[in-house]
């Protein structure tokens, strides 16, 4: 088994885990696939014991049909994109082709059907608002049940399994996620010992010469129970200027808003009447706003997002009578943050638009 590459994706997933941001599933879910599955070309041989001690070993080649598999998952999704699940899979796929020690076909009725029962825990990096991508491991066991009509067998046999795991999710809901998964999954040598009884043969031995190796492309349903939860944010009120000695106008004034949002809550419609109270009182020959993001979403999205929010402090300038022709109005992005943090992170106070008097 390849337990170095297992260890070595498990501490890159925990080392992601420190930088990243939060995913757009939250809490218990529910997932159901299906799709593809193939099986790697095996070996496996038959011994027969006989009462009077005599044993015959008989060495098979098999070639198996690309298969269908079924998955069920129940799993909990924490904060920073990592979820942890269990995992209820089944895959069966029939023998194509069935050789002898020989090399002579053989008839190649049969099939290999498998139960797996597996722990994955996984990382989800959210590439835009909707799409995310997954990596991640899982180690269970196997329960390999082989039919080989040519010589008459049927057995089961559990052994331990581990896998590799990558994937596409697409939210179609506020707790809906339509995905596609990739699995690399390889389970130890199944060992079936059947007892035969009776004259001349008393039992026998099948076995495979190595792991199992298992492919599967599935899509399917995820189903979060509840969804993100949403945050409030109060954005500060500005702070009064200091009792001036002369009255003066207030050179700047601050606008903060919700996450992901562009319009004006009620305190931030207060701060705008503020500014344009002190423009008229004042005089102010021209008045520049400037929109700014936090570090959530991409550059493109955050400038547009920053634009936006300055248009709606000059819509509102201009109905307190401010006349258009002295606003200017631009948008940042996330270039200038007033709270310095990493990428992703959201942070009330960097959701803001200034207004500066001139």
């Amino acid at each position: 088994m390849k337990i170095r590459s297992l260890l070595l994706a498990g501490s890159a997933i925990a080392g992601l885990t420190c930088a990243a941001q939060a995913g757009e599933l939250r809490g218990t879910y529910f997932a159901l696939e299906g799709g593809a599955s193939w099986v790697g070309g095996e070996n496996f041989f038959q011994d027969i014991f006989f009462t009077t001690g005599a044993t015959t070993h008989s060495d098979f080649s098999s070639e198996f049909e690309t298969g269908w598999s079924l998955f069920g998952t129940v799993g909990y999704a924490f904060d920073g994109g990592v979820r942890a699940e269990l995992e209820a899979g089944y895959r069966r796929n029939a023998i194509d082709q069935l050789f002898s020690t020989a090399g002579s076909p053989l008839s190649a009725e049969g099939k290999l059907g498998e139960f797996t029962l597996m722990a994955n825990l996984l990382y989800d990096l959210q590439l835009s608002k909707q799409l995310s991508a997954t990596i991640g491991v899982g180690a269970g066991a196997d329960l390999a049940r082989l039919e080989v009509a040519e010589i008459g067998f049927k057995d089961n046999d559990w052994t331990f399994a581990y896998q590799g795991l990558f994937g596409l999710n697409y939210a179609i809901g506020e707790r809906t996620q339509l995905f596609l998964n990739y699995r690399y999954l390889r389970a130890d040598a199944p060992d079936y010992n059947e007892y035969l009884g009776g004259a001349p043969a008393s039992s026998r031995n099948v076995a495979f010469h190595g792991d199992l190796e298992k492919q599967t492309v599935t899509m399917g349903l995820r189903f979060a129970l509840y969804g993100a939860p949403e945050t409030t944010v109060v954005p500060p009120s500005a702070p009064p200027p200091p009792p001036p000695v002369v009255p003066t106008a207030p050179k700047e004034f601050i606008v903060f808003f919700g996450y992901d949002k562009s319009d004006l809550s009620a305190e931030a419609q207060r701060v705008v009447a503020d500014a344009a109270f002190a423009a008229k009182e004042h005089g102010a020959a021209a008045i520049l706003i400037v929109g700014h993001t936090d570090s959530m979403g991409s550059n493109i999205y955050n400038e547009a997002l920053s634009l936006r929010r300055a248009h709606s402090v000059r819509s509102a300038l201009t109905k307190l009578g401010i006349a258009a022709d002295t606003i200017s109005a631009s948008g940042k992005g996330e270039s200038e943050l007033l709270v310095r943090t990493g990428d992703r992170v959201k942070e009330p106070q960097n959701r803001r638009a200034t207004i500066n008097l001139q």
